[in-house]
């Protein structure tokens, strides 16, 4: 467990952030004062968010770039790829940019306005001519692997940007590996044996992709495991229930979810966390079997799906020992 510290200064500055790590299982070693549990990834966006903001650049820079593409088996390839850079310039008169260390082929690249000028000097480098103080920057391309046994190796050298992300379009019998970024995946594509990766790299201009052929065939089933958290109001009449649901499916999309629950519990909604409502439905049973409900999810995921929320109620019971209702 992390936690934190913060030091008040000047209204001007944000405040500053000291990590202690404590054994998550002895509260008696953390130190003094009120603290507030949030989770681990809301904590890193806090933390990305309470940096001291960066000193504007000089010159033309780009501010992001986002590359797609398909991986081809057949011929260990990253085919059908795209490149979409936002370019930024603080001058007012047109200069050269750099792309470096950019390696890839890139084909028709254009301002997604007009014709883009660019070449490379007789020294190999790779210039842009930039005219404007912003404008979006489009281009293809495609990336030849290097195979190793079950492995596809791809070393990519990017253009420097401030923020990098890829998307991968990979059959779903492979799996991929990044040397540099975090890594979103596998994700629902919408299309039948394919699967979404998502690769955000930050600053970083290098890379190595590893895309795995999986030794067995995917499971057909999928694996669902999820965190609840449950919370009761207790009234006079009665005791109303509202759990959350935080799941992941793993192997193969899931259309549907299923949960356990009380005879005398009153489902009033089941739908995701402050947004739509889901249908559900009871299904048939046996007597002496428990009661499920089946809720519909808009399409099938796999991966994180957002949280799910149930409201209910039951009838209170003011009994000596009360039992609550669980899900």
């Amino acid at each position: 467990m992390i936690l934190l510290a913060g030091i008040i200064q000047a209204a001007d500055k944000p405040p500053a952030v000291r990590h202690v790590f404590v054994p998550v299982d002895n509260p008696k070693v953390w130190p003094k004062g009120d603290r507030e549990l949030v989770p681990f990834d809301e904590y890193l966006e806090l933390r990305e968010a309470n940096q001291p903001a960066r000193a504007a650049r000089r010159g033309a820079s780009i501010e992001w770039q986002s590359l797609s593409a398909t991986f081809d088996p057949t011929r260990g390839v990253l085919t059908d790829g795209r490149w979409e850079a936002e370019v930024r310039s603080s001058d007012k008169k047109p200069r050269l940019l750099p792309l470096e260390p950019l390696d890839l082929p890139i084909s028709e690249l254009k301002w997604s306005d007009g014709d883009a000028v660019w070449g490379t000097t007789p020294a190999g480098e790779t210039l842009l001519l930039v005219d404007a103080a912003e404008r979006r920057l489009e281009g293809k391309f495609s990336r030849q692997g290097r195979h190793l046994q079950r492995t596809w190796q791809f070393d990519l050298r990017l253009a420097t940007a401030t923020a990098t992300e890829l998307k991968l379009r990979v059959p779903a019998k492979y799996s991929l590996t990044c040397s540099a970024a975090t890594i979103r995946g596998p994700l629902t594509s919408g299309e039948e044996g394919w699967r979404l990766w998502q690769l955000n790299l930050g600053g970083q201009s290098r890379c190595e992709v590893l895309i795995t052929e999986s030794q067995s065939a995917a499971p057909t089933m999928p694996v669902i495991v999820y965190e609840q958290n449950s919370s009761y109001v207790l009234r006079e009449a009665e005791i109303e229930v509202q759990c959350e649901f935080n799941a992941e499916v793993f192997h193969t999309p899931k259309g549907t979810l299923e949960f356990i629950v009380p005879d005398d519990l009153t489902v009033y909604t089941i739908g995701f966390a402050g947004d739509s409502r889901l249908s559900w439905r009871e299904l048939p049973r046996v007597p002496g079997q428990a009661r499920h409900l089946e809720v519909t999810l808009p399409e099938p995921q796999i991966g994180r799906v957002r949280a799910l929320q149930l409201l209910g109620g039951v009838t209170a019971k003011w009994e000596p020992t009360l039992t609550l209702p669980r899900v």
